[in-house]
């Protein structure tokens, strides 16, 4: 981000036809888009990324051999659109774009490929490298992207884990509730893992 004082940059404030103060735009090789949206961090998060296109389309094959991939590790989270562009779940998706607490890469696919996926369409699922996965999203809930929002945080993490630093900065930056086992005997942690699965 950058800020620009238009007094002594008028040619700049004339070009993007800036005419009031503050104005915030969003340039890419010299063509703006005005943005009027909430100062909030996440509302200009997502306005940047459903400005710059941060939904990959994938292919159905595509989508397959990224997601079913046991390569995948903790920070390739995947959320998946399938269906219509034009329909209120897309809507809410991309709106969400930005929101979630766990950096995860957005896709969309055709309706089509739901089914190769055991989903319906329009639905919204989460791939991740633990616990059940894909899980889906229908729209349930009462507050469309706050409750998307909601729903990709819950379930961004796994429920039960052996704590490792790549696990840290999700439980303790943004103070995720957590019951924590704590001993240095492999044998004691190994009984009590299997008691709490």
């Amino acid at each position: 981000m950058t800020a620009v004082m238009v007094d002594a940059n008028s040619d700049f404030a004339k070009k993007h036809k800036i005419e009031h103060l503050p104005s915030k735009h969003w340039c890419v090789k010299g063509e703006c888009t005005h943005y009027n949206g909430g100062a909030a961090h996440e509302d200009i998060t997502n306005f940047v990324l459903k400005s710059s296109k941060a939904i990959d389309t994938i292919k159905c094959e595509g989508l397959s051999k990224t997601v079913m991939s046991k390569n995948h590790k903790f920070d390739q989270i995947k959320a998946v659109y399938f269906g219509d562009r034009q329909n209120a779940l897309f809507n809410t998706f991309e709106h969400a774009l930005g929101r979630p607490r766990r950096d995860m890469q957005f896709l969309e696919t055709d309706a089509s490929c739901a089914t190769e996926h055991k989903l319906s369409s329009p639905s919204i699922a989460l791939y991740r490298n633990f616990d059940t996965s894909p899980i889906e999203w229908k729209g349930e809930g009462t507050d469309g992207v706050a409750t998307l929002t909601e729903w990709l945080n819950k379930f961004s993490m796994p429920h039960f884990f052996e704590l490792t630093m790549e696990y840290a900065e999700a439980i303790f930056h943004h103070e995720q509730n957590a019951v924590y086992y704590i001993t240095d005997d492999a044998a004691q942690r190994s009984s009590k893992v299997s008691n709490f699965a």
